[in-house]
C-alpha cells in the first residue's frame, strides 16, 4: 500500500538555541561526491571498514566494527563542516553510529534508481537499537534545549535485519535535513524526531514492517512544554509503503507542512 496525503499545517513557529551557533549551509553537500569528501568510507575484500582522509589520502580508520569507523569519521570532520562519503557496498552494524557534532553531511553511493534502490550503500542493523542517533539534550530545570544542527543525510539506504529500534533518531537537534533516503522493515518509526528544530524530510522511500501497530512510520514529536516541543517540521514528497501504526504523525510541535504526494513504484 502506498499512501498519499496533502495536509497543510500552520501554527505557532518559535525560535530555538544550539551549540554551535548560526547554521550555515554544507558547501556542495547537496551534489558531495567522493572526489569532494572529507572522509570516504569503503569495505574491503577481508570484510573491514576503513574512512580514509579525502585531504591526505591515509586510512585514518579502520575496524571490524562498522559503527565505530562511521562514528569516528563524522566526529573528526573540520569543526566548520565537512562531508563522509560511503561507497557502495553492505555495511553490517551490530551497535549505532551515535553522533555528537554540528553541521556535517552523510552521503552514500546512489544505487539505481527508480526506489528502492538496488546496490549502492547499504546500512543495516541487527539488534535492539535505533541505527543512526543524533542526540542532544534538554535541560528541564532552565527549559533550554542543547542539541546539535547543520546536518544532511542523503542517498543511503538503511534496513533492519532484526531486532527492535528506528532507522534514524533524532532529538533536540536543529536542521536535519533527510533526502531520498532508503528505509526498509524497521520494527519502530523509521523516522523519529523528538524537540527538534526544522526537520526537513523528503523525497525517502519507505518499506514498513506493517505488523507493528503502535509507531507511527515518521514520527516528529515533543514534550508537552512549550520549550521541549518540535519546530518548523516539513515532510515532503515521501512514499510509505506497508505503513505501522500511521503513516505520519505530528505531535507537540510548533509549525508544520506535510505534502505526500502518491508517486508509483516501479
Amino acid at each position: 500500500m502506498i499512501i498519499s496525503v496533502i495536509i497543510v499545517i500552520t501554527l505557532i513557529v518559535s525560535a530555538m538555541s544550539f551549540m554551535g551557533g548560526t547554521f550555515s549551509t554544507l558547501p556542495g553537500a547537496s551534489n558531495g561526491t567522493e572526489a569532494t569528501a572529507d572522509y570516504i568510507i569503503f569495505k574491503s575484500s577481508a570484510g573491514l571498514t576503513y574512512a580514509k582522509n579525502g585531504s591526505t589520502g591515509i586510512i585514518d580508520y579502520a575496524s571490524s566494527n562498522v559503527s565505530m569507523v562511521f562514528t569516528q569519521a563524522i566526529q573528526h570532520l573540520p569543526a566548520i563542516g565537512g562531508m563522509v562519503y560511503v561507497k557502495a557496498g553492505n555495511y553490517a552494524l551490530t551497535s549505532p553510529i551515535i553522533t555528537a557534532r554540528n553541521h556535517f553531511a552523510l552521503i552514500g553511493a546512489l544505487g539505481d534508481l527508480p526506489w528502492p534502490a538496488q546496490g549502492g550503500a547499504k546500512l543495516t542493523k541487527t539488534g535492539n537499537f535505533d541505527l543512526l542517533q543524533i542526540n542532544g539534550y534538554y535541560d528541564s530545570g532552565t527549559a533550554t534545549r542543547y542539541g546539535y544542527g547543520n546536518i544532511y543525510i542523503k542517498d543511503i539506504s538503511l534496513g533492519n535485519l532484526g531486532g527492535t529500534g528506528s532507522a534514524i533518531n533524532a532529538s533536540y537537534t536543529g536542521d536535519v535535513e533527510i533526502d531520498r533516503v532508503y528505509i526498509g522493515s524497521f520494527q519502530n518509526s523509521a523516522i523519529y524526531a523528538y524537540g527538534c528544530y526544522g526537520p526537513n524530510i523528503h523525497d525517502c522511500y519507505i518499506v514498513m514492517n506493517e505488523a507493528d501497530t503502535v509507531s507511527p512510520d515518521i514520527n516528529i514529536t515533543g514534550d508537552s512544554s512549550y520549550a521541549g516541543r518540535s519546530t518548523a517540521a516539513k515532510i515532503m514528497n515521501n512514499i510509505i509503503e506497508n505503513p505501522n501504526y500511521c503513516a505520519v504523525a505530528i505531535d507537540h510541535c510548533d509549525g508544520a507542512m506535510i505534502k505526500e504526494d502518491r508517486k508509483s513504484v516501479v
